[in-house]
């Protein structure tokens, strides 16, 4: 498997897994019944887990993004050093991302998500 391929199922395992701790912390606050049931997400969580359903979602719009690049550059077979590293940098700028967002370090989740983006624009440079 190439590396850019690697890193991607691994990133969007990371983006799978992302919504398990939110959901057994609703069930240890406010109970199992409420938790599946179609009441509208209105009890106070703590900062952490709306921290990341942020996070969450946001991987969920990169990984499209990332995701799609990987599969374009694949099928041309346009991978790599450079892009094998790229998608490398790419999930662990998230992982760095997803912790620091998870407990509130500002400007730690902020670098690593440009890092991570700046990796992303190093593969789609490399298609053009």
């Amino acid at each position: 498997m190439e590396p850019e391929l690697f890193y991607l199922v691994l990133s969007v395992g990371l983006c799978g897994i992302l919504w398990v701790p939110t959901v057994i912390e609703r069930v240890i606050r406010i109970g199992l019944t409420e938790t599946v049931g179609n009441n509208p997400d209105t009890k106070d969580l703590p900062g952490w887990v709306e921290r990341l359903k942020r996070t969450h979602r946001n991987l969920v719009d990169n990984i499209v993004i990332f995701g799609t690049l990987v599969l374009i550059l694949q099928s041309v077979e346009k991978s790599n050093d450079t892009t094998g590293l790229a998608a490398l940098i790419f999930f662990y700028a998230r992982l760095i991302q997803t912790i620091s967002h998870i407990f509130g370090i500002v400007w730690v989740r902020t670098v690593s998500f440009v890092i991570g983006w700046l990796a992303t624009a190093v593969i789609f440079l490399v298609l053009i």
